[in-house]
């Protein structure tokens, strides 16, 4: 349908946005607007997925997909960046 098909070009829009705050060694420096940004696009990224692809989210997604979504501003904050968390075992 025309609505998801809006729904997703938003989707892959989000994901453009939040891809380079994961791929950074430090985000903080490298992309800091993309990176206040983050905690916005990721609700809106889990909002679209809840509401608009419900048949296959179905409301349950991996424990890392949301600590990717909800999580990363403080681990990046820790840490310094997402890479010794998202190569930790963190995907199970």
């Amino acid at each position: 349908s025309e609505e998801r098909r809006v729904a997703l070009k938003e989707l892959m829009d989000l994901y453009l946005k939040m891809k380079p705050v994961w791929r950074s060694s430090c985000p903080a420096k490298e992309c800091p607007e993309l990176l206040c940004q983050y905690s916005y696009h990721s609700q809106r990224f889990a909002e679209l997925l809840s509401t608009k692809f419900k048949y296959r989210y179905e409301g349950k997604i991996t424990n890392y997909f949301h600590k990717t979504l909800a999580h990363v501003p403080e681990i990046i904050e820790r840490d310094g960046s997402i890479g010794a968390w998202a190569s930790e075992g963190n995907e199970s």
